[in-house]
């Protein structure tokens, strides 16, 4: 039973990471003088409300507030931490993971610089920038990354996120 459940998570990341390579493919579709002349009043909503999701999302990463950064989540989501980069699934994965950065690192702020945001289908989004850590005592920490959300029932939710590590141990 115990390695059945390894293999099936197994197999879940690989069929995820195979759909977010496929997602992350199809958002490059040229370059972005022809992405700005197509852009309709339709995605620049949707980019709109992404941009709110993502000041809210950081809003409460900073306020240290697990329920409200846990509710920005889908429960299909999968997580790496960025300072250990221990995988994690689901809204209860990420509550715990959550509490236990928050816990270590309490004077740690964060703050992102969006650099696009492309739907590369109608139910998916693609946010990409750089996000920077910032300890009281150390130099800020940059990092690019990915957010790909995932629209379910019309509320645009976190499905995943890739980024570079902050090189950052956790407090044992």
């Amino acid at each position: 039973m115990f390695f059945g459940g390894i293999h099936m998570f197994t197999r879940f990341l690989t069929i995820l990471s195979i759909l977010t390579a496929l997602v992350l493919s199809s958002c490059d579709r040229g370059d972005d003088s022809s992405q700005e002349s197509s852009i309709t009043p339709e995605i620049q909503e949707k980019a709109e409300v992404i941009k709110g999701k993502i000041k809210e999302y950081v809003d409460a990463v900073n306020a240290r507030d697990v329920d409200t950064v846990v509710e920005k989540w889908s429960d299909q989501a999968v997580y790496k931490n960025p300072f250990n980069g221990e995988l994690v699934n689901g809204r209860k994965g990420i509550r715990s993971e959550f509490e236990k950065i928050f816990s270590n690192h309490d004077d740690a702020k964060v703050s992102v610089n969006v650099k696009t945001i492309r739907f590369p289908i109608d139910e998916k989004a693609v946010e990409e920038g750089t996000a920077t850590i910032s300890i009281p005592g150390r130099e800020p920490m940059e990092s690019d990354y990915k957010m790909i959300y995932i629209n379910e029932d019309g509320n645009w939710l976190i499905l995943h996120v890739s980024q570079l590590g902050f090189g950052l141990e956790e407090d044992k």
